[in-house]
């Protein structure tokens, strides 16, 4: 029987590539409010992590929240022009 790695136990990016889909639903998560915390360097977010291969997960409630993430808007999309 596998053993289920609890979702503390690992980092962001271990979430993300995780085999279990809870656990990456929980990364998909975590990096949509890091995206959305205005203090944040989106380039160095698009450079660590390639969002687009998230498109491709196998689970559809953690394919939902790729696309969530994927779709999710940035505080500077709010700033004025």
């Amino acid at each position: 029987m596998d053993e289920v790695i609890e979702t503390k136990e690992l980092n962001l990016k271990e979430k993300l590539v995780d085999k279990n889909w809870k656990n990456r639903v929980e990364g998909y998560k975590e990096l949509t409010d890091l995206i959305q915390t205005s203090d944040t360097n989106l380039e160095d977010i698009y450079q660590s992590y390639n969002i687009e291969l998230f498109l491709d997960d196998n689970n559809a409630i953690a394919l939902e929240k790729a696309c969530l993430l994927y779709t999710s808007p940035s505080p500077r999309d709010y700033a004025a022009s």
